[in-house]
């Protein structure tokens, strides 16, 4: 128990680190894109084009953040293997970052020196930022079976982080200071994904009813970038170069299940709406991105054809 008190205080200067935070709300938004990456066609549809829209709302600590996800894909039926086929597929996802005033430390990880002992005291005045996440993706789809169907393919991913500032005020030293700290930085990548659908065998006569699992790796992890700025004083650099590691962007996978509405004129796939994603990210985002408040994310589609 003395030492579960020990480890405490550290515990919770990790938690609230303004870096530390920053960091998971970036990567929140690519965790929710990864879970809407171009899903797999109900079997025997041919080919077949979807629009996605989705919203992801987000928080933790001082920060709060807002995407507005947009997405298309085409199905490309193989006409030798009917089994089979190819999928195209592209996003824009739009990200406004503000926040609340309050207090919090900064520990800038990715400096290799700072002019003052860290980590700080700081009280947040504001926070304003916005990101553009977009890409393209190419994957192979094969049915295995009536109710089985497994994709894998590539994300060539766009990440640009154009500011993410945080005005804050010292406490606790000698002479306090104004100062800001910006997270601005591109995080582009190459991301290999993979993803698994099962159809479940008994459907209503107007609704489907799906699963699926997706798992994805961007390439490459590199430090986290920031900059701190006061009185006198600039210092910038990345997490990676300081010598404290490579930590953006992370591997995900996760878990979803959809509802499929079906025309009513002959059956064929309408509507969709993934409800497993947003259950998934709502208990397991602040799991592995610790200090994130469980976010809303929706996720709906409709077909083209």
């Amino acid at each position: 128990m003395l030492l579960v008190l020990a480890m405490l205080p550290a515990a919770l200067v990790a938690e609230e680190r303004l870096g530390f935070i920053a960091e998971h709300m970036i990567e929140v938004q690519s965790d929710a894109r990864y879970l809407a990456l171009p899903e797999i066609e109900s079997p025997g549809v041919g080919d077949a084009s979807r629009f996605d829209v989705g919203y992801l709302g987000a928080s933790g600590g001082v920060f709060s953040s807002s995407a507005l996800m947009l997405g298309l894909q085409h199905y490309f039926a193989s006409t030798d293997q009917p089994s089979q086929g190819w999928m195209l597929g592209g996003f824009l996802d739009l990200i406004r970052f503000d926040g609340d005033s309050g207090d919090t430390t900064l520990d800038p990880q990715f400096a290799s020196s700072f002019p003052f002992p860290v980590p700080l005291n700081i009280t947040v005045q504001d926070i304003s930022g916005d990101a553009l996440h977009a890409g393209i993706s190419l994957s192979f789809i094969k049915y295995t079976s009536p109710t089985l169907a497994w994709q894998t393919g590539l994300v060539l991913e766009y990440y640009s982080v154009n500011e993410l500032k945080v005005n804050f005020t010292t406490r606790d030293l000698p002479a306090n200071f104004d100062g800001f700290a910006d997270y601005a930085a591109d995080y582009h990548a190459l991301t290999p994904f993979f993803s698994t659908r099962y159809f479940f065998p008994q459907q209503s006569e107007n609704y489907r009813f799906s699963s699926r699992f997706v798992a994805a790796w961007p390439l490459p992890r590199r430090g986290f970038s920031g900059e701190v700025s006061g009185p006198g004083f600039d210092v910038s650099g990345n997490t990676d170069d300081a010598g404290n590691g490579t930590h953006i962007p992370d591997p995900f996978f996760g878990i979803g299940f959809t509802i499929e509405g079906k025309s009513p004129e002959d059956k064929s796939p309408g509507w969709r709406l993934d409800i497993g994603t947003s259950l998934w990210l709502y208990v397991f985002e602040g799991k592995t991105h610790e200090g994130i408040d469980p976010p809303i994310f929706i996720h709906f589609s409709l077909p083209l054809d």
